[in-house]
């Protein structure tokens, strides 16, 4: 990430090809051929699985004593991950894991489980890969053409990579061979185990009981009918990062590209092969054949992130020792800096979609960059700081990997990941695939005394669809009062929303019985909320400030910042088949505008 020049750009209205071509591919081909011949079995799961489950008997488990056993084996499991990855450096498995599309490893094929595959993995990769290089990669140019890819390179046919590698140093893997291949292939096996197991755990704290068979051994869950469909319209249901794991909501719509920056994701569902010849045509390129990226990039509203998130700032400061406006500010920086070097050079657009890493590069230039592009994220984000109080190299020590940190790593969340990623002696990896897992947990630990904040942004983002009633007290004719925190007009039904926003624990992501009571307490809670103001405003459809009298019923509904699971079918928790009463935001756009109010439950619905 050199520091660049912020020069004038000069664009030209020919449209300029992109050509594909990376030392890797036809050796990479070969090997996987290679692969193939040795009978080696894509679809078998990771030996560890029949090795551990084989000791026990067959049969179902239940209680925390089925958890214990599943918790066992992700210490089995993580402690061969460990011995996998811990030979390599960082720079290595960086390097070779991004060079392969997301695809399913395991039985599961589903994009979401390939995503959490993918998650786990790279944090294992931070957790435990050597932070210094090993041989197992190296800069063209400053090693010999036949250490490449274990000599695969001087093969005539490939003398056009050698020339281009010394022309254009970089970095490349060496002592590589059909061996290295299995080995990311196990390794990947093993992070699907560890899916797996969460899976696992995640049902068992729902009411399901462990199965253990022998024939092959392995191990599942025993869900009922009700349960399996629960589970499933959970996974189905669409997660929008509009929530940071506090619970504090931000607007993810934007009118303007100021304050916006790209960030990657995972293309697991192969968007973009449809998306990147948009993105390459508003840049005046194309690519010669159609092409899927490892990435996906998309806009992220940064600005109105440090807005909602602004409370924390002195709980912030007071934990790290760094100005929260310093940590926008740099995260806006690396922002507005990709988007500057897509315009500078639309060829490197395909390296970050493919990618979504820079590197290595001297800490000094990145630092150096970072600060150039301080002043437009400030202006863009709209954030109270001077540029010249921006200590980027204190953020790029919060934002990179040290080894003090990796013990706080947990493979079974993938979190906490870091930006910066060492290669060794001065020279880092930008890693931007993880940037919104960052923002995501950015405030781990942190609470201020005061959080009614929270609930005024999640009201205040609820109502920007269009709320109808008075946002204060509602005042009957008889004296009585009631507080409705957001309402919709849809046809001759009028929708009451009761706003809940609380934070999301790892113990609930992982189900643990407490979190799992607690979560059903907030959902029952709020549903009950919210039909007891219906109620009331059934019995007083006309007050001193609102008349509700052109309405013919009343459907109450509960919002939160995140996806909520169901614990029954049971129609007090459901609008629709497939559609709960518990809605995320952008869930609830959704259903105001596709006719699914209309179409709700009788039972759910008040009639006045």
């Amino acid at each position: 990430m050199p520091r660049r020049s912020r020069k004038k750009l000069k664009r030209t209205a020919k449209e300029t090809p992109i050509v594909i071509s990376e030392y890797y591919q036809e050796v990479f081909a070969l090997l996987h051929k290679d692969l193939l011949a040795t009978g080696y079995n894509f679809a078998a799961p990771a030996a560890i699985r029949q090795r551990f489950w084989r000791l026990l008997k067959p049969g179902n488990y239940s209680s925390g004593y089925a958890r214990d056993l599943v918790k066992a084996y992700l210490v089995s499991v993580e402690s061969e991950l460990a011995s996998c990855i811990a030979p390599h450096s960082i720079a290595y498995w960086l390097h070779l894991y991004r060079r392969f599309l997301p695809r399913a490893i395991g039985e599961d094929r589903r994009p979401v489980t390939i995503s959490w595959v993918r998650a786990i993995l790279e944090s294992a990769f931070h957790k435990f890969a050597k932070l210094s290089p090993c041989g197992g990669v190296g800069i063209s140019g400053q090693i010999s053409d036949d250490a490449i890819l274990g000599g695969a390179l001087m093969h005539p046919d490939f003398a056009p990579y050698r020339e281009a590698l010394r022309k254009a140093p970089q970095l490349v893997l060496t002592d590589f061979n059909t061996q290295s291949i299995e080995q990311l292939y196990d390794t990947e096996k093993l992070a699907y185990e560890i899916w797996k197991a969460t899976a696992a755990l995640r049902a068992l704290g729902k009411g399901a009981e462990l199965v253990v068979t022998n024939d092959p051994p392995s191990f599942g869950d025993s869900r009922s009918d009700e349960l399996d469909e629960l589970i499933r319209i959970y996974d189905d249901r669409h997660l929008y990062f509009d929530a940071s794991a506090t619970g504090t909501v931000f607007s993810d719509e934007f009118v303007s590209r100021e304050g916006v920056v790209f960030l990657p994701h995972y293309d697991v569902g192969s968007a973009s092969r449809e998306i990147l010849p948009y993105l390459l045509k508003a840049f005046k390129s194309r690519l010669l054949l159609p092409l899927e990226t490892n990435f996906l990039w998309f806009p992220f509203n940064l600005a109105a992130y440090a807005k909602a998130h602004k409370p924390f700032e002195k709980d912030f400061h007071a934990k790290h020792q760094i100005p929260l406006a310093s940590v926008f500010a740099v995260i806006g920086a690396i922002g507005h800096h990709v988007f500057y070097l897509w315009r500078r050079d639309n060829s490197k657009i395909f390296h970050f979609w493919q990618r979504a890493y820079v590197g290595p590069s001297k800490k000094q230039d990145i630092i150096d960059t970072i600060e150039t592009f301080i002043p437009e994220s400030i202006a863009a984000l709209q954030i109270d700081i001077e540029a010249e109080n921006v200590d980027a190299r204190a953020v790029f020590e919060h934002l990179a990997l040290r080894e003090r940190k990796r013990q706080a790593i947990s493979l079974l969340h993938a979190e906490p990941l870091a930006v910066f990623l060492p290669y060794g002696g001065d020279r880092w990896f930008v890693d931007y695939a993880w940037i919104t897992s960052t923002l995501r947990h950015l405030f781990y630990g942190i609470n201020p005394s005061d959080q009614n904040f929270k609930g005024e942004a999640l009201e205040n983002y609820v109502r920007e669809t269009g709320n109808i009633l008075p946002t204060g007290r509602l005042k009957a004719r008889n004296g009585k009062s009631k507080q409705i925190d957001a309402s919709f007009g849809v046809g001759d039904t009028l929708v009451v929303v009761e706003c809940r926003a609380k934070a999301k624990s790892f113990a609930s992501e992982l189900s643990e019985p407490a979190a799992v009571i607690h979560r059903r307490e907030l959902v029952d809670n709020a549903l009950r909320d919210s039909d007891t103001k219906a109620k009331w405003l059934a019995e007083h459809p006309i007050g001193l400030n609102y008349d509700i009298s052109d309405f013919n019923r009343i459907v109450p509904v509960a919002v939160t910042p995140f996806i909520e699971f169901m614990p029954s079918l049971e129609l007090f928790y459901w609008l629709k088949p497939g559609l709960p009463r518990v809605l995320t935001p952008r869930e609830l756009q959704q259903a105001l505008s596709d006719g699914s109010f209309v179409g709700a439950y009788n039972s759910v619905s008040i009639q006045l």
